[in-house]
């Protein structure tokens, strides 16, 4: 005999799903709490990719001096590339978020303005990392 029959329940009883959502619910009922979950899903997803994004701004903003030269740098970025390598992403991710909480959106626009500066390698920076620098503001 099923484990579940010996406690007076039949052993094929669907299940609830893992969620908060009503199984015996009616479909509206359902799709109505689903979306409800989606909705709470999307803006953590939302928040989490923007940090991420952030983060790879300041990722690949390393490689702006070796790219451009100092002189094409702006002046309120320039603690950020006294402080790394371009090879040193993890110190690149620490010094741009000290310069994100001191410049707060300032940051991504001016990593957006050098990113727009023609000069950059192929696989570097350049127009598409503009749009990404733009995304998180």
């Amino acid at each position: 005999m099923p484990r579940a029959a010996a406690f007076g329940q039949s052993a094929i009883s669907p299940k609830p799903p893992p969620t908060s959502m009503c199984w015996n619910c009616s479909r509206r009922e359902r799709t109505q709490g689903a979306e409800k979950m989606l909705a709470a899903f999307e803006g953590s997803l939302a928040r989490e990719f923007a940090c991420y994004l952030d983060m790879a701004i300041g990722g690949e903003l390393r490689y702006a001096m070796q790219h451009l030269g100092k002189e094409a740098l702006p002046a309120e970025l320039a603690c950020f590339f006294c402080e790394i390598e371009p090879g040193e992403r993890g110190m690149a991710w620490m010094a741009w978020n000290v310069v994100r909480r001191v410049l707060g959106l300032r940051a991504l626009e001016l990593a957006t303005e050098v990113f727009r500066t023609p000069g950059w390698a192929e696989n570097f920076g350049g127009d598409a990392w503009s749009l990404v620098g733009a995304a998180p503001a």
